[in-house]
């Protein structure tokens, strides 16, 4: 018989050497792992070096993709089994069926080049080529497996939501993908037949909305008066009638940002980038939201019992950022409506808000402190009121863009109205509040010299879907980037981290 403090040292002695297998086994397994990464790392180095794409980083990266992409789906109303059929019949182009023109820029991710569609591609004869931006990962992010992998997943997140929410007039259409699947378009960028392997093909933007706020700022420094003031009675009818347009304008321009986002909430979408930069102008002037990298789809079976969801924190661009995301606290679709709040003020002031404030004085006078933006006691009362509720720093305060609509709607008809005077700053009526003391207010940037804007957004320049280098995306650091003003030649757009993938990714396009 064994005796039982025996008993108790054999039971010991062989949880010890569990214990030491168990240990041994991990040891094993991170060295596996170790020798699969420096293999790894070998072999795309070689096929660098030979100028080619490297098939094990390839399906690293397209299995990144698909498990993006699977995340999207899972739990989804805005991906249901409707979008995922649509997405089998969606155009898919060969890179043999595209005039490939000059390249519009380069951003973190990828490269913009314009093209148009092949003449045997059109519907008729003698019909005019229409304008597409095509975008492709660069070379040097295939060649980094980290890179590649995460630049594929982000792309592949991007293109399922613009072709999911295709179809309205102020969001960016997705013309088309590239034909065939992830990985099989990687290895073809190794030979002339795909030079440019993975693609997507967008409409063509013009200008954004940033380009048009320089212009209009140097057309308000020339003019030496701001925009409001029509209102007085110091000059002429016919000038007058001028300020009240370009008013009229960027009211207008509001109202298409608002009904895009709208149109996004009402599918459970929060965008969490919304800026200037996000925003652009089609041929036609049409105004269009792109670069959904960060939009988000808020699915019910994640929401907190007070409506709010644990996302990532401190992530889009840090002057439309709201406090609540700021702070790395949970929330929800009202972070958008801050956003908006924010950028209505820079569209109406012309002023950049937080003008170089570093990521440490944001924080304590705008996040902490509750500094907002200087509103002009000029501007249509209800115009003051709905920035001021839109920036509360009480998300539940915050309007739904329903009510931003309806009241921006109702300072547009106003405006219209010939008979339409109002010549002193009237009180703020009672209903403007936000439930929180007045917060302090600061002043926003200087103007800067661009050239001069025409009525409705430019519609010359470069054709493009570049865009120079974007604020935060992630993490804030640093101070804002505004040691220079953006250049006065219309720049292309192409966002820090891509916009969309070649490809709408079918369960026969990958294996698990």
């Amino acid at each position: 018989m064994v005796a039982p403090n025996d008993e108790v040292a054999v039971t010991a002695g062989t949880m010890e050497r569990k214990d030491d297998e168990c240990d041994n086994h991990h040891h094993h397994h991170q060295q596996h792992q170790k020798q699969i990464q420096q293999c790894l790392s070998s072999c795309t180095c070689s096929c660098t070096a030979y100028g080619k794409v490297c098939p094990a980083s390839a399906m690293l990266a397209s299995k990144a993709a698909v498990d993006a992409v699977l995340k999207l789906q899972e739990n989804s109303v805005l991906f249901d089994n409707k979008n995922k059929k649509d997405c089998m019949n969606l155009r898919k182009l060969d890179c043999d069926d595209l005039d490939v023109e000059e390249t519009l820029g380069e951003g973190g991710f990828c490269t913009v080049k314009a093209c148009t569609l092949k003449q045997h591609l059109l519907c008729g004869e003698g019909e005019d080529p229409q304008p597409l931006a095509m975008k492709f990962l660069k070379r040097s992010i295939m060649a980094n497996r980290k890179q590649f992998a995460h630049g594929a997943a982000d792309l592949a997140q991007e293109a399922y939501f613009l072709h999911a929410l295709r179809g309205h007039p102020n969001i960016l259409n997705l013309y088309a993908v590239t034909a065939g699947d992830l990985a099989s378009n990687v290895s073809m960028s190794n030979n002339n037949n795909n030079k440019y392997g993975l693609f997507i093909t967008v409409d063509r933007l013009y200008s954004t909305l940033e380009q048009t706020l320089e212009q209009w700022r140097q057309e308000q420094q020339e003019q030496k008066e701001p925009l409001f003031a029509f209102i007085t009675n110091s000059m002429s009818s016919e000038h007058k009638q001028h300020k009240r347009n370009q008013f009229i304008q960027r009211i207008q321009i509001a109202i298409q940002i608002a009904t895009a986002m709208q149109y996004l909430h009402q599918h459970r979408v929060v965008f969490r980038d919304l800026k200037p930069d996000n925003i652009g102008f089609d041929k036609d002037g049409t105004l269009k939201i792109f670069d959904f990298g960060l939009a988000k789809e808020l699915k019910p079976n994640e929401s907190h019992a007070d409506g709010r969801y644990q996302l990532t924190g401190n992530t889009g661009s840090r002057r439309y950022m709201a406090p609540e995301v700021a702070k790395e606290l949970p929330y929800n679709q009202t972070v958008d409506v801050y956003s908006f709040g924010i950028l209505l003020h820079e569209l109406l002031s012309g002023e950049k808000p937080f003008y170089g404030y570093s990521s440490a004085k944001h924080m304590a006078n705008v996040v902490m402190g509750g500094e907002r933006p200087h509103v002009d006691k000029h501007w249509p009362i209800n115009l003051q009121c709905l920035m001021k509720r839109c920036w509360s720093p009480f998300p539940n305060a915050r309007p739904d863009f329903t009510t931003i609509l309806q009241t921006l709607q109702e300072v547009l008809l106003a405006q219209q109205q010939p008979q339409h005077h109002n010549h002193h700053p009237q009180k703020e009526p009672q209903d403007c509040s936000t439930t929180s003391p007045e917060p302090t207010t600061t002043t926003s940037s200087p103007t800067t010299k661009t050239r001069s804007s025409s009525m409705m957004a430019p519609s010359g320049g470069l054709a493009a879907l570049l865009r120079p280098k974007r604020a935060i995306r992630s993490k804030s650091h640093g101070s804002h980037d505004d040691s220079s003003p953006p250049p006065s030649i219309p720049r292309p757009y192409l966002g820090k981290r891509g916009m969309s993938l070649g490809g709408l990714f079918s369960s026969s396009s990958f294996r698990k």
